[in-house]
């Protein structure tokens, strides 16, 4: 695979959706729903190829599996959308994918130290993701219909609990006024969970977390083996 730095002719800019610049964290998190599974740490790496964000959705049959979001590059402050198939999207950023990412694939191998770089080779540029979460995200991309996409380790619950989390702010407000603060849940494949919270909730969070330190002391050897969050009831009520 060879990208020149500033090189952007691979992908043209005609695209079927265009949105604001300052749409993107909210359309790119929207966009996961329907165009499958974020691939960030590819996307930063094809950035040179305008590149803003990009998706591939496995089993695609009928539609195009690749999502790819594009910087227009044309002062407007724009992002463009293109949908394409797994071969034009290759083509459009010349890798050839019986060759893609071998020093890296070379690297993962050694394992270890060398994860990360930097390296002594300058034609490989360090990573900010790990190497295997490249190499995945890159698997992901050139086989995505013929082989299920297991999501990363721990990715699923980030999902799950920012989820959850979301849920029980928007069923439970706490009557002290609007959002104070944002949690916000990442993941190291770079995939972000973000949920605004009121005050209140932030307490509920700080109270959650208190009691199962407590209640994992609680269930040492030495400890008295009551349940912090319900004082030992087993009830749930006001000051659980």
């Amino acid at each position: 695979m060879e990208i020149e730095t500033g090189d952007r002719k691979g992908l043209e800019m005609a695209a079927a959706e265009t949105f604001p610049g300052e749409e993107f964290e909210a359309r790119v998190s929207a966009l996961g729903a329907s165009a499958g599974r974020e691939l960030p740490a590819l996307a930063e790496w094809l950035e040179d190829y305008g590149v803003a964000a990009l998706f591939v959705r496995p089993g695609a049959e009928g539609s195009p599996p690749v999502t790819a979001v594009l910087y227009t590059y044309d002062g407007s402050s724009r992002f463009a959308l293109r949908r394409l198939s797994v071969e034009e999207f290759l083509a459009d950023i010349e890798l050839d994918p019986e060759t893609a990412f071998g020093d890296y694939r070379a690297i993962a191998a050694s394992g270890g130290e060398w994860e990360m770089g930097p390296w002594s080779s300058p034609d490989i540029p360090p990573l900010t993701v790990p190497v295997r979460t490249l190499l995945a995200e890159v698997d992901a991309l050139l086989w995505p219909s013929t082989a299920p996409l297991a999501a990363p380790d721990g990715a699923q619950h980030a999902e799950r609990l920012a989820g959850l989390l979301a849920e029980l702010c928007a069923t439970y407000p706490t009557g002290d006024g609007g959002a104070v603060a944002s949690v916000e849940i990442q993941h190291q494949t770079g995939a972000r969970h973000r949920v605004e919270v009121q005050a209140g909730q932030l307490e509920w969070l700080a109270s959650l977390i208190k009691n199962e330190l407590e209640t994992c002391r609680n269930a040492h050897a030495d400890g008295n083996g009551m349940c912090a969050h319900c004082a030992g009831t087993g009830e749930a009520g006001q000051g659980r």
